[in-house]
């Protein structure tokens, strides 16, 4: 934070009140996140639920198309692909562990 201060004194603006309607929502929607993840933790065991966090992979992709029409380059898909079918593999994996193979 102090050096990310040092560096936003020279380009601050404060936002309108627009912008910071937004960040309050996103700031809302980011804690209630959290917490649905905390009480998902609850019921279920971490190795299962974990992978299907990946998810944000697609979602933040297909959100960053759709609305800032960002098209990921081809090292941002390899290297999702690779650590998204690695939490497909743990998916399995788990799976096949706890039915006792």
């Amino acid at each position: 934070t102090p050096i990310a201060l040092a560096a936003a004194l020279f380009h601050w603006t404060w936002p309108s009140a627009g912008e910071l309607f937004w960040l309050f929502l996103l700031g809302g929607f980011g804690t209630l996140a959290h917490l649905c993840l905390a009480e998902a933790c609850k019921y279920t065991d971490v190795t299962t639920l974990m992978p299907l966090d990946y998810m944000r992979l697609v979602w933040t992709g297909l959100v960053g198309y759709l609305l800032f029409t960002e098209v990921p380059g081809s090292w941002t898909l390899i290297g999702g692909s690779v650590i998204f079918a690695c939490g497909l593999y743990l998916v399995f994996y788990e799976k096949k562990t706890s039915n006792g193979e």
